[in-house]
């Protein structure tokens, strides 16, 4: 059996690390990642202001709406995904899903290093808390009693919304950033983007944790799956806790 070190990549067994692609390993740099930030805002702001006008005269009624709230949610990831691969695209950069974090890793180690990150991110939250007194995230507010809205609200916040933003914040905003300014000021930066982009400043220090520790795991194991774990878990607790509260 091959041993290494739980928290050294470079020891991580060879078969389980495809050849040339590491974390950072991509073609794209910090310069592309703030004009795909500019040309994904500029996009989302067209694309959703005119569904929600087309829909319903506030975004906050589109949002209370289930169904309508899942169609809002994947036309966002779609202009947002597609914008941000569009650009990449035009400046002839070759990648594929391995480029993006698609890559096996070892199972054990990476399930324990997200046990590992989750911890200590509910550990910093927690004490945030003893002076902050935070909303709930946006998305958890609108969950409304029902099975319906309990199927609905999985679906959006436990599966969609990871896999979508584990693919942009750290597939490709992270790695852009690692690329260009290493690991410790690109998860930084990475993560301060991906807690705004949640539109609530009062969590902004938890979700920064949460990030952060997103970006380690994809450091650490050359993998977005450990990240997406992680996020999907974080979220599934969260849906849980703000549902049966709701009862």
């Amino acid at each position: 059996m091959v041993q290494y070190d739980l928290l050294n990549p470079e020891e991580e067994p060879e078969a389980l690390r495809p050849e040339g692609q590491r974390p950072g390993d991509v073609p794209w740099s910090v310069k592309d990642i703030f004009l795909i930030i500019v040309l994904v805002a500029a996009a989302d702001l067209v694309v959703l202001g005119l569904f929600v006008r087309l829909l319903a005269p506030t975004s906050m009624d589109v949002l209370q709406q289930p169904l309508l709230s899942l169609a809002f949610l994947v036309l966002q990831w779609v202009v947002t995904l597609g914008t941000a691969l569009g650009f990449l695209k035009m400046r002839h950069y070759s990648f594929g899903p391995a480029t993006f974090g698609y890559r096996p890793t070892a199972p054990v180690k990476g399930a324990l290093m997200v046990l590992a990150v989750l911890f200590l991110s509910y550990l910093g939250s927690a004490i945030y808390e003893q002076f902050i007194t935070p909303q709930p995230q946006q998305a958890l507010q609108e969950i409304h009693p029902g099975i319906f809205n309990l199927a609905l609200a999985m679906l959006q916040i436990v599966i969609i919304a990871p896999l979508a933003e584990e693919t942009f914040f750290r597939g490709i905003i992270h790695q852009g950033l690692e690329k260009g300014l290493g690991f410790l000021p690109g998860a930084a930066l990475s993560a301060s983007i991906f807690a705004l982009a949640h539109f609530q400043l009062d969590i902004f220090v938890p979700i920064f944790l949460l990030g952060f520790g997103f970006a380690f795991l994809v450091h650490r194991t050359h993998s977005l799956f450990p990240s997406m774990g992680g996020h999907m878990l974080f979220n599934l607790v969260g849906v849980i806790a703000t549902y049966t509260s709701l009862h």
